[in-house]
């Protein structure tokens, strides 16, 4: 099966705050479900990054909740976590929505203010949890072995 690695804190924000774009540098073809990698490395810059972006969208009315789900030393990293489905990709936009027309990109479940206007957006559905189990990542799409995905995928 295939997965993903994203850094902490951003797969916490999409297992547990409803971050349902992945934003990245590069465009997929790929569509379907994936498993959810926590890279290993993780940098005060990542934490900050992630907590002001994730603050711009949920508001400042959840910071208590957020710093808590973002504090370092919780933080799953170095395995997967979690499954998630990739239905589309919205490519890099303006930063106006306008650009679009009446016609916008995003299915009425995605919430479009997780897309990094420069990036392309991978839209996420089915995201859930997965008991972790420690495995090194790679950069991209890269394979899981069968004999580890589907016990994952099956304890849930």
């Amino acid at each position: 099966m295939r997965a993903l690695s994203l850094r902490q804190p951003w797969v916490t924000a999409v297992l547990r705050l409803g971050k349902n774009v992945e934003n990245r540098k590069w465009n997929t073809h790929y569509r379907g479900p994936f498993l959810l990698h926590a890279a290993k490395g993780m940098t005060q810059e990542d934490q900050d990054d992630a907590l002001a972006f994730t603050l711009g969208v949920l508001g400042e009315a959840r910071r208590d909740e957020v710093r808590a789900l973002f504090q370092p030393d919780t933080l799953l990293r170095g395995g997967i976590v979690g499954v998630a489905t990739l239905v589309d990709v919205v490519p890099p936009r303006a930063d106006s929505l306008l650009l679009w027309g009446d016609a916008s990109p995003y299915p009425s479940d995605v919430d479009s203010r997780w897309h990094m206007p420069v990036q392309y957006g991978f839209l996420l559905r089915e995201i859930r949890p997965l008991p972790f189990h420690e495995i090194h990542g790679l950069p991209g799409f890269f394979e899981i072995p069968d004999e580890i995905a589907r016990p994952l995928l099956e304890a849930t």
